[in-house]
């Protein structure tokens, strides 16, 4: 399974809930230990412009998923990415795939 994430809503998501930035920076280096970081480069930035979706972040980080071959785009919106092939998933849906009960 690829896994990729954008770190910068990983980290505004962790820190709004642990409040401590030490928290929060341990936390994301132990995540990207264990994570590949995409690049956003300027095909990705074109490709989201041609497309033209409502959410132009979302239409990048679509687009950044496709050039790493993401099996999931983790969202709490699955609905804004029901135009894309990347299958879109909730976070407790991500929870139950890589540690089912």
């Amino acid at each position: 399974m690829c896994r990729h994430a954008t770190i910068t809503d990983i980290f505004y998501v962790a820190h709004k809930s642990l409040k401590s930035k030490a928290e929060t920076y341990a936390l994301l280096r132990n995540f990207i230990s264990n994570m590949a970081i995409a690049a956003v480069d300027s095909d990705i930035i074109i490709s989201a412009l041609e497309l033209d979706w409502v959410d132009f972040e979302d239409c990048v980080q679509y687009f950044t998923g496709e050039s790493v071959d993401a099996d999931y785009i983790i969202t709490r919106n699955p609905n804004d990415f029901a135009g894309g092939d990347i299958v879109a998933i909730l976070p407790e849906e991500l929870l139950n795939i890589i540690a089912p009960e």
